[in-house]
């Protein structure tokens, strides 16, 4: 499966968007390739914003498959779906509003 991670501005210096990004890596290992958000090969945009307010733009990302991360408590739903995306069910990978 191939990932395209994409991150706020980072406005919020008490969430720590890169240790949680780090935290994903470390879950997935070589049964995920990190892309570029831009490239079309990637199956899933993951989205890591430092809060709800979510000020990433989104724009170019119409029509992905996308993920948003407002929250640490978001990464265990994340990990979740793709797991369940690695065992065959690519399906469950559908764009989430922000």
């Amino acid at each position: 499966m191939k990932i395209g991670l994409k991150f706020c501005g980072g406005c919020n210096p008490a969430y720590d968007r890169l240790r949680l990004a780090g935290r994903l890596q470390e879950r997935f290992g070589d049964r995920v390739e990190w892309v570029s958000p831009e490239s079309r090969e990637a199956d899933l945009i993951v989205v890591i914003a430092g809060c709800p307010v979510s000020c990433v733009e989104l724009p170019p990302l119409k029509d992905r498959p996308l993920f948003l991360i407002a929250a640490e408590k978001d990464l265990e739903s994340l990990i979740e779906k793709i797991a369940t995306a690695s065992c065959g069910e690519s399906s469950i990978l559908k764009r989430q509003e922000p």
